[in-house]
């Protein structure tokens, strides 16, 4: 773990190259896991059930990324390569979604509200992805947890659909 100068500050700390290209070597498995996942090739049975799995494994991501230097600079080149830069109005999570699931903007943005407040909830990756079957996908989950946003309006617009 990288030293903090107080709780909530940046990361401190700079990784070393072999750090960093081991924290590149893992993100890009990962970022490989969540395309099989998207294409069927894993075995899980649904497209709900692929979200969330797909969803928890950007919040494992999202976690190392804030713990770990190493993580935050192999994200950042990762962003680099693919040309996905900061825009005015979207989150730092809307990045980090917008890097590891490839999609349409609308569920981009509640995928990354979902991500964002799973983070600072402490929820892990896996206990995402239980609740997210649990309620069945976004929209039960945000009926449960109140988030009129991120709740879609027509019934066949929810993440996993």
């Amino acid at each position: 773990m990288a030293k903090r100068t107080k709780p909530g500050s940046s990361i401190s700390a700079k990784p070393s190259a072999a750090k960093i290209k081991r924290a590149s070597r893992d993100l890009q498995l990962k970022l490989k896991r969540i395309g099989k996942i998207a294409s069927g090739a894993v075995g899980i049975i649904g497209a709900r059930n692929r979200r969330a799995a797909q969803l928890g494994i950007v919040l494992e991501i999202a976690r190392r990324h804030k713990d770990e230097p190493a993580w935050a600079a192999a994200i950042r080149k990762a962003y680099k390569a693919q040309g996905i830069r900061k825009r005015q109005g979207a989150g730092s999570w809307m990045r980090l979604v917008k890097l590891c699931i490839p999609g349409p903007a609308a569920t981009n943005f509640r995928n990354a509200k979902l991500i964002a407040y799973a983070s600072r909830n402490g929820w892990s990756g896996d206990e995402l992805e239980r609740r997210l079957i649990r309620y069945k996908g976004l929209p039960g989950l945000g009926r449960k947890y109140g988030w009129k946003k991120l709740v879609p309006k027509s019934p066949g617009d929810g993440v996993g659909r």
